[in-house]
């Protein structure tokens, strides 16, 4: 037997051929295209009443230009928004507000999957 799946999606899709054995959890969540839209918003509204220095404002802001301009796309790929996420996070994080934007990070984390990994660590220092 053999499978030939042209498109998948959904979180965690499990495709086996004879017996599949799970130990633990498995857990996945899908995130909407407006929810991460939402998410940067909340993240740019954040960023524009933070009181940091004018580098890392300024750094902070070119990686949010990013990442917006990569969600606002028709079909956003997160591989384009993982990078500049971490960095912007990795600003934050060193800035010492972190913890205020905890939530529209962690809405784009679960949007990045795999890829969010990295950022979830940074997030889970706080």
């Amino acid at each position: 037997m053999g499978f030939n799946i042209n498109n998948q999606t959904g979180g965690i899709i499990n495709n086996v051929e004879g017996n599949q054995y799970i130990r633990g959890d498995q857990h996945s969540q899908k995130v909407q295209s407006g929810d991460v839209r939402n998410a940067v918003q909340e993240l740019e509204r954040a960023a524009a009443s933070m009181s940091l220095e004018d580098n890392q404002l300024t750094a902070m802001s070119k990686h949010l230009k990013m990442i917006k301009a990569e969600v606002n796309r028709s079909n956003p790929e997160p591989a384009k928004v993982a990078d500049p996420l971490k960095k912007f996070t990795e600003i934050v994080s060193a800035a010492g507000a972190l913890a205020s934007l905890a939530a529209p990070i962690q809405t784009l984390i679960a949007w990045l999957g795999p890829l969010g990994q990295p950022i979830a660590k940074i997030l889970a220092g706080i």
